[in-house]
């Protein structure tokens, strides 16, 4: 995987990823 691909992934799951995975976990704060 080009690191470029990754470095931009990265940064859109930064963006909803949190967001994302509070609102499936019930407002359990999980971030990865």
């Amino acid at each position: 995987m080009p690191g470029q691909n990754a470095q931009q992934l990265l940064e859109q799951i930064s963006d909803w990823g949190s967001m994302t995975t509070i609102i499936i976990h019930g407002g359990s704060v999980f971030e990865f």
